[in-house]
């Protein structure tokens, strides 16, 4: 990072460190997003190489010191939160048709988050394109289905993605549960954190 950080700071006539590389990227990808004027030298392709750095960066500190306890101490509360959402859909699906039917059930839940909520998730499925999120970017679990068996399906602006460990995009609920299941906080984390 800091040869980027360096050519940064010549471009941007300020001391460039981790501490404002974050703010300079934003900043910059709004700018050239608009139009707006940049420093000579900050273009495409050099806010598309701080990009991929600073998604490095992150899928890395994400992924510490493996992806399963990278995702429970960070992103697993949300990832708990989505699983519980799942089950509660196929529970009410599974039970009874007229009650699917009700104003009660759950058929759509939204959460609303940053690149700093979108990239953790992509990295805990190992599904991470190596890249930021761009702003207005969409991550969705659907819930499908077919022949009596129920399948997740993972779209990351419009694209579908094959979790590793599912036989195809409409991921098998019970497999889709399992791998989710080892991205969830739980008492052995604290026992490993206490160590």
């Amino acid at each position: 990072m800091q040869p980027l950080w360096d050519q940064m700071s010549i471009l941007y006539g300020v001391a460039v460190s981790q501490d404002n590389f974050n703010d300079l990227l934003d900043c910059s990808v709004v700018y050239y997003c608009n139009n707006f004027t940049l420093p000579e030298g900050v273009d495409g392709p050099f806010i598309l190489s701080m990009n991929q750095a600073q998604a490095w960066q992150w899928s890395y500190t994400y992924a510490y010191p493996n992806v399963e306890i990278g995702a429970q101490t960070g992103i697993g509360f949300l990832i708990k939160d989505i699983y519980d959402a799942l089950k509660r859909a196929v529970a009410q699906a599974s039970s009874n048709v007229e009650e699917s039917q009700s104003s009660n059930f759950t058929n759509f839940v939204l959460y609303s988050g940053h690149d700093t909520t979108i990239l953790p998730l992509t990295v805990a499925y190992r599904v991470s394109d190596g890249y930021l999120p761009h702003y207005a970017s969409t991550l969705f679990w659907e819930l499908f289905k077919v022949d009596n068996n129920f399948r997740v399906r993972m779209v990351y602006n419009e694209k579908e993605l094959l979790i590793p460990g599912c036989d195809s995009v409409y991921c098998d609920y019970n497999t889709f549960l399992k791998i989710t299941e080892t991205l969830l906080p739980n008492e052995k984390l604290c026992q490993y954190i206490e160590k």
